[in-house]
């Protein structure tokens, strides 16, 4: 409780009212501090009290207080928790500390993570308890201006690059937590240095000073707009639900920056080249990586003619002319029916029977034809579509299986393999999902192989590992899939319920002429049988690694010496009811 000392009047220097919440569970306490300030004020101070962390939060978002005075244990938060708290939802309230006996050390630690001040509940009287409340928020307002010059550029008023960096790497670390995709923007102004040259760095500045503002009406209040310097500029959004929000964003962007400008009676017209990339923790790669490849998006979106945008691929040399819009395309695929399946056979080489098949997705349009799977796959995994279109391709193939397996054209003991992509899996309601499309095709769940890649299952491993025993459940085999390119195949084989291992064709295609890929595909194949699982060598197209891989005691193959994927007819003519293959 606060020591009752004697209080005599106190002069207030300052004359601006200030706001007080006083969050404090012991009513004594809160009932003396009120009276302190309430009589010694002057009318120059107004109190409020919050007996939880919870309410005081809820009071904080609703009304504007000056300064909070925090008491550090309270029903609902404890310790230095609550300052973390407050900081993290509040971080330009000033915060003072009533600290009680035996408390001053974590009163002094309380400062070191950001508090402006603390006060002794033992020796507290109305002249220091409200000296130190203006003088807390007088030192809050330095801070803060100082925060400013170091973390805004005085041009434009925009974060500056220090505040972009620390704002991405914390982005970033939202989106490993919590797989929300979020998306980067890199920004060039065109002819820039033209406006500079013939107008002067003066008109140069308000043309800057524009953009800001008008970059700024483009895009949500949470979202950060960062001028790293020159005429370029970046804007971290998150939480961005598909691609299409991101794209809706750049257009708008487009649109407002092409505007002209008056800058002393002159129009001055400029524009933007923008650049995207996406992150959602899915693949870990660091903020400088993510860097890089929206500036080689923004460089397309240069090439491409400028006042425009541009999304980072990985194959991004696949896909080279200027006037396309793939994304928009995309969105149509499914429902223009341009989305259609191939069949890879897998062979069992000492029977020379077909034990099953992959099903391959694969995309034609009229305006680009066909478009190789590593440039659309990446582009539906960004924008969220490969959710629906994975369903649609696992519903296909599971209806024509079974129903090939029905009219006697394939045998019932094949099984079809389908790729499931780390958004399908992650669904929760995917093990639902894949049951509900067996029922439906009447196709057998021990007829079903899904093959998930490792990376798929690097993150949330004792939910993953939940999913997994829910489908193994559910009766279907379950592949790893391009096994070796991963970051911790072991633990994963030793946890997870696997049935099957694909080794990954990058060590099939050198296992002639390279002796570490050679070892390596003999280790993994040695290593899957004494785990007794089955293996898969994908990627063999010549007799010799047929060879190589049955003597390292691999009979399952996929590959190009026994078919390339197939469409649905000529997987027919070719296999069905085939009893050997040759």
């Amino acid at each position: 409780m606060l020591a009752s000392t004697s209080i005599e009047s106190v002069a207030i220097n300052k004359v601006k009212m200030i706001r007080v919440l006083h969050i404090e569970d012991d009513h004594v306490d809160a009932r003396f501090v009120s009276e302190v300030i309430s009589t010694h004020a002057d009318n120059h101070c107004h109190i409020t009290h919050a007996k939880t962390l919870t309410n005081a939060i809820k009071r904080l978002s609703r009304y504007k207080h000056d300064v909070v005075l925090l008491d550090l244990n309270l029903p609902d938060s404890k310790g230095l928790n609550t300052i973390d708290s407050l900081r993290e939802r509040f971080p330009e309230l000033p915060i003072v500390v009533l600290s009680g006996n035996n408390e001053e050390a974590n009163a002094l630690e309380a400062v070191r993570l950001g508090a402006q001040d603390y006060i002794s509940k033992n020796v507290a009287d109305a002249a220091q308890i409200l000296h130190t409340l203006h003088y807390a928020i007088d030192r809050k307002e330095h801070e803060v201006n100082l925060t400013n010059l170091a973390f805004h550029d005085p041009v434009s008023g925009l974060a500056n690059r220090n505040l972009f960096f620390n704002n991405l790497n914390q982005s970033m670390q939202r989106s490993d937590r919590t797989k929300a995709r979020m998306a980067l923007m890199f920004l060039d102004l065109d002819n820039f240095k033209i406006i500079n040259d013939k107008h002067g760095h003066d008109a140069g500045d308000c043309v800057l000073r524009e953009c800001a503002k008008r970059l700024t009406s483009c895009v949500r209040k949470q979202d950060l707009i960062a001028r790293l310097g020159g005429d370029e500029f970046t804007i971290i959004l998150e939480n961005i639900k598909d691609r299409r929000n991101a794209e809706r964003i750049a257009r708008k962007i487009v649109a407002s920056l092409s505007e002209p400008i008056d800058i002393n009676g002159s129009r001055v017209i400029s524009s933007a080249s923008i650049g995207i990339s996406f992150y959602d923790g899915q693949i870990e790669i660091s903020a400088e990586t993510l860097i890089k490849q929206t500036d080689i998006a923004m460089v397309r979106a240069k090439k491409a003619g400028r006042n425009t945008y541009k999304y980072f691929m990985r194959n991004s040399k696949e896909i080279n002319s200027p006037g396309d819009n793939i994304s928009v395309l995309l969105d149509r695929a499914l429902e223009q029916k341009e989305f259609h399946l191939h069949y890879q056979p897998q062979i069992d080489t000492e029977t020379h029977e077909l034990i099953g098949a992959e099903a391959l997705l694969r995309w034609n349009t009229k305006e680009l034809g066909s478009v190789l799977p590593t440039v659309f796959i990446p582009l539906l995994e960004d924008s969220g579509h490969i959710v629906e279109v994975g369903e649609w391709v696992l519903k296909t193939a599971c209806q024509n299986w079974a129903d090939w397996i029905k009219g006697g054209k394939i045998s019932a003991n094949t099984t079809i393999s389908v790729n499931l992509s780390a958004l399908q899996f992650t669904q929760e309601d995917a093990v639902k999902a894949i049951a509900k499309i067996l029922s439906k095709t009447g196709l057998q769940a021990n007829q079903l192989d899904l093959e998930l890649t490792e990376s798929t299952l690097l993150h949330n491993t004792e939910r993953n590992l939940h999913t997994l025993k829910k489908l193994k459940n559910l009766g279907v085999s379950l592949t790893i899939d391009d096994f070796g390119t991963g970051f911790s195949s072991l633990p994963y084989l030793k946890h997870f319920c696997f049935d099957r291992l694909k080794v990954d064709r990058s060590y099939i295609n050198h296992i002639l002429d390279n002796t570490v890929d050679a070892a390596i595909s003999s280790s993994i194949i040695n290593l899957a049988e004494n785990l007794g699982l089955k293996v898969i060598a994908e990627g063999v197209d010549s007799w010799g690694k047929v060879n190589r891989v049955k003597s390292y005691g691999c009979t399952i193959m996929q590959g190009y010496y026994y078919s390339r994927p197939l469409a649905a007819n000529t997987f027919l003519e070719r296999y069905a009811c085939a009893a050997v293959i040759h």
